[in-house]
């Protein structure tokens, strides 16, 4: 079709469904790009090196280092598999296919179990990745929208739509 003039266009429409997966590597990805991780991840790498230079000095293996390391390491991921899971199995929303309507004015988001209405005035920003548009409402609630299966030219046209908004802090990869 080529390149087309969204102003023409009357509204986008995606259709996608989130899976477990996705809720928790966005889960992972909101969490591990907060400026505060860094202080459990950066005790946990100092507590990992802090332990192999006790077991190369003393030969003797340092039980309360590797409980630490793991714990500040790969504790809160678990933590954050265990919540997901919990999440996505309690919330029937998660798991129902979801049709996103985008036009100038308004995104509307329809489903089994949901069916909602707003506008563009409510996103504070958007971001895309390799794997998700993300439509975020403030710095912790977003609307996911996997871009698995959905033609690249929707994609080119969603992003038109996105700039044209001159939403702040909006990052799109296209």
């Amino acid at each position: 079709m080529g390149s087309m003039d969204v102003t023409e266009q009357r509204h986008i429409v995606i259709k996608t469904k989130l899976t477990f997966r996705d809720l928790f590597i966005y889960r992972i990805y909101t969490l591990y790009r907060k400026p505060f991780i860094l202080l459990p991840v950066g005790l946990g790498v100092a507590c990992w090196t802090r332990t192999a230079f006790t077991y190369h000095q003393n030969h003797e293996f340092p039980w309360d280092g590797i409980f630490i390391t793991v714990f500040l390491l790969f504790g809160l991921p678990l933590v954050i598999y265990f919540s997901s899971k919990r999440i996505y199995l309690k919330d029937r929303n998660m798991k129902e296919p979801c049709i996103y309507t985008f036009s100038k004015n308004n995104i509307k988001v329809n489903g089994t179990f949901i069916n909602d209405e707003f506008s563009w005035a409510y996103i504070a920003r958007v971001v895309e990745t390799k794997r998700w548009i993300l439509l975020f409402h403030n710095s912790y609630n977003a609307n996911v929208i996997t871009k698995r299966g959905v033609p690249d030219e929707d994609l080119a046209n969603l992003r038109m739509l996105i700039l044209e908004k001159r939403l702040v802090n909006t990052k799109l990869m296209g």
